[in-house]
């Protein structure tokens, strides 16, 4: 004779409310954080790299770069933000900066400061995408700017003629 084991009667209940609640927990309103994965029907523009432009050069400063994005659009109804990477070799290997949920500029257009300056005599590539929390565009094209040393210009030092107390020239024409 077999007896029901009540305990494992309660811990089946217990896992098909869990299972249960967890699928009802997804919204079906495309605004909610809660929705997993993408949203069908959802397409997400690349946005386009604007400033600095392919193969510009920067010269270094105490200042970090300013980076300007043309905006992404979506058909969706959920607000986009960016991510953005910024490495040293145009497959992205070598990351120096990356953020996520960059905020949209107004007008179109997003400025970024990254939050410190890159070093001098290095080529810099980056590239952008956007994202609406459950769908994710595609990558920007690839841009690329050169960081360089300041260029130092001291002030000229007189070497002729030499300092004397009596100074005579042999002619009033110039001559090389």
């Amino acid at each position: 004779m077999s007896r029901p084991i009540p305990f494992l009667g309660l811990t089946a209940i217990v896992a098909i409310v869990c299972v249960a609640g967890c699928e009802t927990a997804k919204s079906a309103n495309p605004t909610a954080p809660s929705v997993a994965g993408p949203i069908p029907g959802v397409n997400i523009t690349a946005p386009r790299p604007l400033e600095p432009g392919a193969g510009s050069t920067l010269v270094f400063s105490s200042e970090p770069p300013v980076l300007l994005i043309e905006n992404a659009g979506t058909s969706g109804s959920r607000v986009l933000w960016l991510q953005l990477e910024v490495g040293t070799d145009a497959n992205f290997r070598q990351l120096v900066y990356q953020a996520d949920q960059i905020a949209l500029g107004s007008n179109g257009r997003t400025t970024y400061r990254l939050p410190a300056p890159l070093g001098a005599g290095y080529t810099y590539f980056w590239r952008t995408r956007a994202a609406d929390g459950a769908n994710i565009g595609p990558y920007s094209s690839v841009s690329s700017f050169s960081v360089v040393p300041p260029v130092v210009i001291n002030a000229p030092v007189a070497t002729a003629p030499a300092r004397s107390r009596r100074t005579s020239l042999s002619s009033r024409s110039p001559t090389a």
